[in-house]
């Protein structure tokens, strides 16, 4: 519980039915309503070693500064904000001065989206194509924008939402950690109700089924988040698996 906030999180990843390794990377801290997922790319080992890199230091730097924070483990108002803008800052710094220092990690990055929970909402800061999404009252809705290629397309009227998946470098990522010595990631924050569900997928997930298809999976209801992750997987599987496959997915229980 944080912040008068119960939580019920979980999280799955798989490697899919194309790839020879999983290079995705999903945290969750549940005394802290702390959630990280993390699609890693680059070469050999690379991806997987940029996406560990940021669930581990933005997972960290976030329970530093919750525990430094009037000695307990609660983060107010701006406090979280500037703490996930500053963790996510660290470590696109230590993931791009590897990739330049190391010619193993040459050109190694990952995605990132990581979410708080307390009383005043959701705070969630994004780089890249994994997805942040909110079900309510049977509704789901993204929360996250794509740092894609294909959707500043859309953005800027060059071509229709119907027409950007699949075209030429539709899904070339125009944010990432790691890319850049500076980046400008999306910070998302929103009042939370109780009964909302939550869920962070990477491309694996979000680019072989539909959105149509997650939402009807979570309506299908159910109090297991293991096991709505575990079929959405299986769904994903069954459709392909081109890519690694993983979710993280929070309920509300009760506000206070």
């Amino acid at each position: 519980m944080s912040g008068n906030v119960v939580l019920e999180m979980a999280c799955g990843s798989d490697t899919g039915r194309v790839r020879a390794r999983n290079e995705d990377h999903v945290r969750i801290i549940p005394d802290l309503n702390l959630g990280i997922l993390s699609d890693g790319m680059g070469g050999h080992k690379a991806g997987d070693v940029a996406s560990q890199i940021a669930v581990d230091l933005i997972g960290d730097f976030w329970e530093e500064a919750a525990t430094a924070s009037h000695g307990g483990w609660y983060l107010t108002g701006p406090q979280r904000s500037d703490t996930l803008i500053n963790a996510v800052s660290k470590t696109n710094e230590q993931i791009y001065t590897m990739s330049r220092n190391n010619p193993e990690f040459q050109g190694m990055g990952a995605t990132v989206i990581a979410a708080h929970f307390d009383r005043d909402g959701i705070c969630a800061i994004h780089l890249g194509d994994s997805r942040l999404y909110r079900f309510r009252r049977g509704q789901l809705l993204q929360m996250s924008t794509d740092h894609t290629h294909a959707q500043e397309s859309v953005r800027l009227g060059l071509i229709s939402a119907e027409n950007a998946k699949g075209g030429y470098g539709w899904n070339l990522l125009l944010k990432a950690l790691g890319v850049d010595a500076s980046i400008e990631p999306d910070l998302i924050m929103a009042p939370l109700e109780v009964g909302d569900i939550y869920l962070m997928g990477s491309d694996g997930l979000t680019d072989p089924i539909s959105d149509d298809d997650i939402r009807n999976r979570i309506a299908l209801g159910g109090n297991d988040l293991e096991e709505i992750i575990e079929e959405l997987i299986e769904l994903t599987n069954q459709s392909g698996g081109p890519d690694n496959i993983s979710i993280l997915m929070a309920r509300v229980v009760s506000l206070d």
